[in-house]
């Protein structure tokens, strides 16, 4: 079995993919002989990834010939048409959709008569289909509604996503395979202490933590609509933000914000993180806070959890587990809900935080990277024809 892991750039600055697609692909090769992972990104695009060497996969990247939307790419064309050549059970695994790459191997692939996957990641749902709406729906319509339909398989992590998916007339079997957390860490508070001043951020403050891609759809600004409405309250409690803004004027809008708040002294601004960086990031977090509209999965709610922070996000991310476990919350994404959760978690009794965090460890250990792998690994299996229908699979 050879399988072609199509996407585009895993630069640290995509977010999940440059976490999730290494971390799966690493699972999977315990059980396919030859997975690669074809790269197509643009010649001065960055690909700044640790986990492609440090896992030892298989990859290759094809600059673009031609952008804006094409992003045509010959060379990996025909790299792609001569991996899928040497073996009839190839199946080809595309990881992302609205550009020339998914659409062209996906093409070539039903062409050539081998298996497909399509890894929705979030991209149909209506939140990511409102960026760019007039491209995106005379594409759907046009070119990638029919394509997609003729996909062997649809991989969600979500029931949600599934519906999401079947509501828009889709009818490719869909397979519900969630993504894994790494293992838990206990984090002791000598432990958050050491994080905090290898961040060069003050021991003696409390920090409620956003990481992520900073975009309008993350919700930073809810954030702190939010923490505006309770800082006054929480005297020992600042806002830890990490990660890189995508958007000029989104940023010139949160600074906008924090000024207009007063919220200049109680916010403090990390950058991008990765590596020590970002596992320190979450050691020195007391609270997270995530206020997407929409995430098919979400892994740094699942990231935080891994180093016992409690979560509160949206029901616009598949997380209810939270509120059912008390380990966080999942409220409706408006900054008076979360402002709520943000004041009880702040002020509980740290007796309560203790009996928290078993809750958490117990609650992450039914994602595992491990799983996620071997259950993908079955989807392929019953592809090509070797297993019956496995259960979270649905026809």
């Amino acid at each position: 079995m050879k399988i072609a892991f199509i996407t585009e750039n895993l630069d640290i600055s995509f977010g999940g993919p440059a976490q999730t697609i290494p971390k799966l692909v690493y699972g999977l090769s315990k059980f396919v002989g030859d997975i690669k992972i074809f790269i197509v990104k643009r010649k001065q695009s960055r690909l700044r990834n640790k986990l492609l060497k440090s896992l030892n996969l298989k990859y290759q990247t094809y600059n673009i010939d031609f952008e804006y939307r094409i992003d045509y790419s010959y060379s990996f064309k025909n790299s792609l048409i001569d991996f899928l050549k040497e073996e009839e059970e190839a199946i080809v695994h595309v990881n992302n959709l609205w550009r020339w790459a998914p659409y062209k191997a996906l093409r070539i692939a039903q062409g050539m008569d081998r298996k497909t996957v399509l890894s929705a990641r979030g991209m149909l749902l209506d939140a990511a289909m409102s960026k760019s709406r007039v491209f995106k729906f005379a594409a759907w319509h046009l070119i990638f509604r029919s394509l997609v339909n003729k996909v062997d398989c649809i991989h969600v992590t979500s029931t949600s996503e599934a519906d999401a998916l079947r509501s828009m007339g889709l009818t490719a079997p869909i397979a519900i395979i969630s993504h894994g957390i790494q293992e838990y860490e206990s984090v002791s508070s000598q432990q958050k202490n050491a994080a905090k001043k290898a961040l060069n951020i003050s021991v003696e403050r409390n920090y409620i933590l956003f990481l992520s891609r900073i975009t309008e759809h993350k919700g930073l600004h809810i954030l702190l609509e939010a923490f505006s409405n309770t800082y006054k309250s929480l005297n020992e409690f600042d806002i830890l933000i990490a990660g890189d803004y995508s958007d000029p004027l989104y940023r010139l809008k949160i600074e906008e914000i924090i000024v207009e708040k007063n919220l200049t002294d109680r916010v403090k601004y990390l950058g991008e993180v990765s590596g020590i960086d970002k596992a320190n990031a979450y050691r020195a977090a007391s609270l997270f806070v995530l206020p997407s509209r929409s995430e098919n999965f979400g892994v740094v709610i699942g990231e935080a959890l891994s180093y016992g922070v409690p979560v509160v996000t949206t029901r616009g991310t598949p997380w209810s587990v939270l509120s059912e476990n008390k380990i966080g919350a999942w409220v409706q994404c408006n900054a008076e809900d979360i402002a709520d959760q943000i004041e009880y978690f702040c002020t509980l009794p740290s007796e309560s935080q203790e009996k928290m965090r078993p809750i958490i460890q117990s609650t992450i250990t039914e994602y595992s990277w491990d799983a996620s792998a071997q259950n993908m690994f079955e989807l392929y299996r019953w592809l090509v024809g070797k297993t019956k229908v496995p259960d979270f699979i649905f026809l």
